[in-house]
């Protein structure tokens, strides 16, 4: 270390008053470049971090979603309306839940209801179709809404519920 501090000196002092401020402002540029360098890494590490922990907590959060789904699931069969219960049954369970107000049943086959329903919340639409996907198995075989008056509310005008 001696040594190359020596050689450094010796190159140093062999040139001019001038070239030694400019060797050293040239030092001195190269310091804050590397520090710049490092503080940037940093911070690029930092962010990198945060957005992981944030897609974490977002897989956590959604594992615990269906986690409580999985235990309403099995709170729902425990209760009698079951993936075995009639279709009409579980229509009527499941839309009392959501606040659905069906203003018609009519089975076409033991697997297949036309819903009648006037007026519901979209959100609350898609939370109902999406229960009776996921726990029941009954899908929406053909559906024909369109926007109502009110915000955030659809008109049915055709819903057909079945089982696959």
């Amino acid at each position: 270390m001696d040594k190359l501090k020596q050689i450094i000196n010796t190159w140093l002092n062999s040139k001019t008053e001038n070239e030694q401020r400019l060797v050293k402002i040239a030092g001195i540029f190269f310091v804050v470049f590397i520090v710049i360098s490092v503080v940037s890494s940093i911070n690029k590490n930092v962010t990198e971090s945060e957005k992981k922990l944030t897609q974490q907590l977002e897989l956590n959060r959604w594992a615990k979603q269906q986690i409580d789904i999985i235990k309403a699931a099995n709170k729902t069969s425990a209760t009698g309306v079951s993936g075995q219960s009639s279709i009409t049954q579980v229509i009527n369970a499941t839309a009392k839940k959501y606040g659905v107000v069906i203003e018609r049943i009519q089975p076409q086959k033991t697997d297949l209801v036309k819903v009648g329903i006037n007026e519901i919340g979209f959100n609350n639409l898609m939370s109902w179709l999406s229960e009776l996907q996921t726990k029941h198995n009954i899908n929406a075989q053909n559906i024909d809404f369109s926007k109502a008056d009110t915000l955030g509310m659809v008109k049915i005008r055709r819903l057909d519920l079945g089982r696959e």
